[in-house]
């Protein structure tokens, strides 16, 4: 009943005590008879459900006058049990466990498929799936149709996954795993492997705590984690002496932080064995790109400036295994990174870092690209269309700017920042008009379409 027409009704005893006068005011100012079941359970509410359920007929005969949904939920058993599944999905996507609870204690000889946990599982709703699991559908057993005919159940085929990765590692995130763990409910060991290196990944570090088995540590866990504070809890408990190898693997991580002090630390404690790892060389490669693409210019300058960091360039050098650099540092629009790069004789690949600039709109870097380096005609051209199309679809102003400057026919190291001449007549709008025209002739490309005519004087 609505709680608000017992409040009213309380200021009028002689009303109050006549029971069905307040299920008919109730009913009257209720939910349509013509709603659904399972959309009321969007609601969310366990006393709407009670509502309805109270006011749905059990058998033909007392059905109303009319045609309305409400007269079928519990005496049309087609209905009754359509109405099961679809309301046991929307309670299951929500992670309503409640409400679940509720519809298996009304409902009777009703069967949902185990599509009802699809939206759970992505969401890592563990409680829930768990639940559902627990009333699978039996197929074993003299008994099982009768058991059928009084109680729900979901079917779960031969192939269904209880759960996977992505669910636990979400249940880590939502709280539900720790719930579970509350509960007294166990893991399996590569569910629990999974749940712990999640949690050092996220940073819960307590729930790690919890899932690791006796006599580990949750750093044995630890390989190709990101969190810094994870890492540091490693050096202070020194922790990376027992494992070199793990402690050059995460001089990247460490340079991509910008932690300079830390990056000494690992590296001073990886270089010891670093004639014995292979890949040492593409490390330190790596952990520069990261300084070049989050513009950590201190880190790079002493990654690149380290005996090991010196003898890594040279192998590096031979292998082309620098080429990520000047287009990291591009990308980004780090120009002083460039500016050392360069400096270094670290900066290749102008090309492939003109096109990470104009990608992400980093009219700076494309400027000092244009200033350093000399691109033939033909490739110059095709910058230049790439930059108009890119600018146009993403307003990148300054990148417009910059290119709407520079003659495409010239080189610009040739002819430096060539303004545009008095006498010329077309605009880069023609251009791309023409280039539009073209691209049509041809057919579909990945440029976004400009359609655009001479700006009016």
């Amino acid at each position: 009943m609505l709680t608000a027409v017992r409040l009213v009704l309380h200021l009028q005893p002689a009303i109050e005590v006549l029971e069905q006068t307040i299920n008919a005011i109730s009913w009257f100012l209720g939910p349509p008879q013509s709603l659904p079941f399972h959309e009321a359970c969007k609601f969310g509410s366990i006393e709407l459900l009670d509502w309805m359920w109270s006011a749905s007929c059990t058998r033909a005969g007392d059905r109303t006058p009319g045609w309305f949904l409400s007269n079928s939920l519990r005496s049309d058993p087609h209905y009754h049990k359509w109405q099961f599944s679809r309301s046991l999905k929307v309670a299951a996507d929500r992670g309503d466990l409640p409400m679940m609870k509720w519809l298996f204690a009304h409902f009777s000889g009703c069967e949902a498929p185990s599509s009802v946990a699809d939206e759970a599982q992505k969401k890592g709703y563990l409680l829930v799936l768990l639940f559902l699991w627990r009333h699978k559908t039996e197929d074993q057993g003299t008994n099982a149709h009768a058991v059928m005919q009084t109680s729900c159940s979901v079917r779960y085929g031969p192939r269904d996954v209880f759960w996977t990765v992505a669910t636990i590692e979400k249940a880590c995130e939502n709280g539900q795993l720790a719930q579970c763990l509350d509960e007294g409910m166990q893991f399996s060991e590569p569910d629990a492997e999974i749940a712990i290196k999640h949690a050092l990944r996220v940073g819960n570090l307590a729930l790690a705590e919890r899932l690791v088995p006796a006599g580990q540590s949750i750093f044995d866990y630890a390989a190709g984690c990101t969190r810094i504070e994870v890492i540091e809890m490693m050096v202070e408990i020194e922790y990376l002496q027992r494992d070199i190898r793990l402690a050059a693997s995460m001089i990247p991580t460490v340079a991509r932080s910008g932690r300079l002090d830390l990056v000494e630390c690992i590296v001073q404690l990886a270089c010891s064995g670093s004639e014995e790892n292979e890949n040492w060389v593409a490390t330190w490669i790596n952990a520069m790109e990261m300084g070049c693409r989050h513009g950590h210019l201190a880190v790079l300058q002493w990654l690149a400036g380290h005996p090991s960091g010196r003898e890594a360039l040279e192998r590096a050098r031979n292998d082309d295994d620098i080429n990520c650099l000047l287009p990291a540092a591009a990308k980004g629009g780090y120009v002083e990174v460039m500016e050392f790069l360069y400096s270094q004789g670290l900066a290749i690949q102008y090309c492939r870092a003109m096109k990470a600039a104009i990608k992400k709109g980093r009219a700076s870097s494309a400027k000092w690209l244009l200033d350093h380096h000399s691109f033939d005609e033909s490739e110059l051209r095709k910058l230049w269309v790439k930059a108009m199309y890119t600018s146009v679809g993403k307003g990148y102003l300054e990148l417009l700017e910059l290119f709407n400057e520079l003659d495409a026919s010239t080189p610009y190291a040739q002819s430096g920042v060539k303004r545009r001449r008095a006498g010329q007549t077309k605009s880069w709008w023609h251009y791309v008009k023409k280039s539009d025209v073209h691209r049509r002739q041809r057919g579909p490309s990945q440029h976004p379409r400009v359609v655009s005519s001479q700006p009016r004087a």
